[in-house]
């Protein structure tokens, strides 16, 4: 008989880095261990003996790397991966693209530099294994990546008068995966402006942000306080994260608001202040999202539920 709570499996070639998870984890009574693996041959084995409710898998290790890791977990038994890196530049690079094979968010590995820090580093882990351990796993799908089409002004023969709107995407855990998926498929207008607020860390978004552009082929831009504000940024994506300050750059264009995988706690402000009701949002299809309480909340509310291929021909205009 399995123990009541969360069960994680800890992959991590650093003894030490896995010990300190283990220690970080042990701390919330909804958490339980179940096995620390070593190496990824050792994880696949344990994950198909305890099947756990959550795993964190070390992004660099010798043999087989976290992402080949976790191809196999997806494959052999889908489980909510959360991804632990150094958060280098290569490493975040690295991070990013294992949300196209189904990791449904990423962590940072533990420095400790003070007392403080280490309580700061075990709520974020603990709060990353609780949200990922929900995941609704079959709604991962492998995203390819392409540059995307910026559409001339005279597309399928229309005159692009019809365009300069702006789209405003709301996202949480499995935020990142919807945006991939998005941009895999649409394609976009250059008159129109994606704005992009996801409820993650100012430092994975600005990673994010780039890590779009590049992959890609956009220009996407990173705003916050202090930084320039979109009407005086020249790209076609733009990341947000503080809510007030999206906001108060938002122009005069038409605005279509669309809600992504993630929790509904911060969808009520963003209603509030652009006095909106939940039946004017447009909703991602639960069965597409790694996290559907928010869209689900939308949808029984009122809001248009649409598909990846749906919303895309919304875009597209």
């Amino acid at each position: 008989m399995q123990e009541a709570g969360i069960r994680v499996l800890i992959v991590d070639d650093s003894r030490f880095i896995a010990r300190k998870l283990e220690e970080l984890l042990s701390e919330d009574q909804a958490i339980r261990l179940v096995k620390k693996a070593y190496n990824g041959e050792e994880a696949l084995d344990l994950l198909e003996r305890f099947r756990p409710n959550c795993i964190t898998l070390d992004v660099h290790m010798p043999g087989m790397n976290g992402l080949t890791v976790l191809k196999h977990i997806m494959i052999r038994c889908p489980t909510p991966t959360l991804m632990v890196s150094s958060y280098t530049s290569e490493g975040s690079w690295i991070t990013f693209d294992a949300l196209r094979y189904g990791a449904v968010d990423f962590y940072k590995k533990p420095s400790g530099d003070s007392p403080e820090a280490l309580e700061a580093e075990k709520r974020v882990l603990c709060e990353k294994v609780k949200r990922a351990s929900k995941v609704k796993v079959q709604a991962a799908r492998f995203i390819r990546l392409g540059h995307r089409r910026i559409q001339p002004d005279s597309w399928s023969g229309q005159a692009s008068s019809g365009h300069g709107r702006a789209f405003l995407f709301l996202g949480g855990t499995g935020g990142y995966a919807s945006v991939l998926q998005l941009l895999s498929m649409a394609n976009l207008h250059p008159q129109d402006k994606y704005y992009f607020f996801l409820d993650v860390p100012s430092s994975c978004l600005e990673g994010f942000s780039r890590y779009v552009g590049a992959s890609y082929g956009l220009k996407a831009a990173y705003c916050h306080r202090g930084a320039n504000l979109p009407k005086e940024v020249s790209a076609t994506l733009i990341f947000f994260d503080e809510m007030d300050l999206l906001i108060d750059s938002l122009g005069a264009e038409e605005l279509t608001v669309v809600a992504l995988s993630g929790e509904g706690v911060i969808l009520e402000r963003f209603l509030t202040r652009l006095g909106l009701e939940k039946g004017q949002i447009i909703a991602l299809d639960p069965g597409a999202c790694l996290v559907p309480e928010m869209v689900e909340d939308l949808i029984s509310n009122g809001a248009r539920a649409v598909s990846h291929q749906e919303l895309s021909r919304i875009i597209e205009g």
